[in-house]
């Protein structure tokens, strides 16, 4: 979530900092101007905000003008006049060229605005002129992170974290990026900081119930995503979370209830549709199966970011399409897990996957199931995929036979690129 909207008061270092902030920023100048400017957008008047900041231009120079150029600048963006704004924060860059204000404040509405790549310029250059905002590291972090430049990201968020310990956006994103490492036990404590700091934020609770469903802790994360809901009964995303560890936990027809919930509140979220194909296949129901299995697909074709995003998952289900045809029965867990080792010894990752897969839609509870897949998934070197499942083995089967393969192969992802190191 970006928060373009309230770092015109970051910028602005009012007395009381709202959530995230730090103190007076660094290149804020001292003038009379500055309180009275501060006290208008606390009221809300921001036309007595931009006619002081106007009139403060007829008196001040140097970096006392740039800074009301970058305050005034932001005014005219919240208004909507683009191109009073941009021409004011231009001139606030040309007055005060070494100072990271305007470059921090062009860069948060390049960014609010799209344009990713002018905020990638701005945010650098800030940096580099040793801004001491954090929400520029984090939102330089966030883009990094919409590029995959993982190890950057991290960087940018560990900054951000650094000038401001409490800052819960960085502390937001960074779980996102390590839980996607396998760190969890990091990850929910970043988490649990957001919450503590921001108990109403649905957000901060689905994620943390997402990392606890990974470490098999499923009575929590169902707590945290009906927490979620009770906050925005609108959120999609935790409804479908909630739905499917339930299914987990073999309570069907309550995630079913939860599936329905999330397809009313999120048109169009494919997650929902496709789960409940899953759920009707753990059930042996062959009709419901097939046809939830077709709305899976089709839901794919209407989205393309999902196919894109889920491409593997995609192919798991019309697998699932292709082994219902003609068929008069839904296979076992065991001729699944069977086929998917014949698989994966004769190294068709491809086939092992599918099989696996299939095999803990059937049984979610199942440890074999859930080893093939977290094993076969770091084969294909989807490392998020891979940490998730060893990690549900362990909590399910921390004595089992493969114990000791699954913890080096989770300290080998969680190693391969360092971002769990906080």
């Amino acid at each position: 979530m970006k928060k373009f909207f309230i770092i015109l008061l970051m910028l602005l270092a009012l007395p009381a900092a709202a959530p995230g902030q730090t103190g007076k920023q660094s290149g804020a100048p001292v003038s009379p101007y500055v309180d009275l400017i501060t006290a208008a957008l606390e009221a809300g008047d921001q036309e007595k905000a931009l006619s002081l900041a106007t009139e403060a231009l007829l008196s001040l120079d140097g970096k006392n003008k740039a800074f009301v150029y970058s305050t005034r600048g932001l005014i005219y963006y919240q208004m909507g006049k683009n191109a009073e704004a941009f021409s004011d924060i231009n001139e606030a860059a040309r007055l005060a060229p070494d100072d990271p204000l305007p470059f921090e404040t062009r860069g948060a509405i390049n960014n609010a605005a799209g344009k990713t790549a002018f905020a990638i310029l701005d945010f650098d250059r800030a940096i580099e002129l040793g801004s001491t905002e954090p929400d520029v590291y984090t939102q330089r972090g966030e883009i990094h992170l919409m590029r995959n430049n993982r190890a950057a990201a991290a960087k940018m968020f560990n900054r951000a974290l650094e000038l401001d310990p409490e800052n819960t956006e960085a502390l937001f994103q960074r779980a996102y990026l390590i839980s996607s490492s396998g760190c969890f036990d990091n990850a929910r404590a970043d988490y649990e900081k957001v919450i503590n700091r921001v108990p109403d934020d649905a957000r901060a609770l689905n994620n943390r119930g997402i990392v606890l469903g990974w470490t098999a802790r499923f009575d929590d994360a169902i707590r945290d995503f009906r927490e979620a809901i009770l906050i925005d009964i609108k959120y999609s995303s935790a409804w479908s979370n909630l739905g499917y560890t339930l299914y987990q936990k073999g309570d069907i027809a309550a995630a079913l209830t939860a599936y329905d919930k999330a397809e009313e509140t999120g048109r169009g979220n494919p997650y929902p549709i496709c789960n409940r194909a899953e759920a009707y296949f753990s059930q042996g129901d062959l009709d419901k199966t097939r046809g939830a299995v077709k709305r899976c697909i089709k839901a794919a074709e209407d989205d393309p970011r999902f196919s894109t995003d889920e491409a593997l998952y995609i192919e798991i289900v019309k697998r699932m399409r292709k082994l219902l045809d003609g068929s008069t029965s839904i296979p076992g867990y065991d001729e699944l897990i069977a086929a998917a080792d014949k698989a994966y010894e004769n190294n068709n990752r491809l086939e092992a996957i599918i099989n696996y897969a299939l095999a803990y839609m059937k049984k979610p509870s199942g440890a074999r199931a859930a080893f093939g897949m977290g094993k076969t998934y770091d084969r294909l070197g989807k490392y998020s995929y891979a940490a998730g499942f060893l990690t549900q083995y362990l909590a399910i089967n921390p004595g089992g036979a493969d114990a000791l393969e699954a913890a080096a192969i989770l300290d080998r992802i969680a190693a391969r690129d360092s971002i769990c190191a906080k």
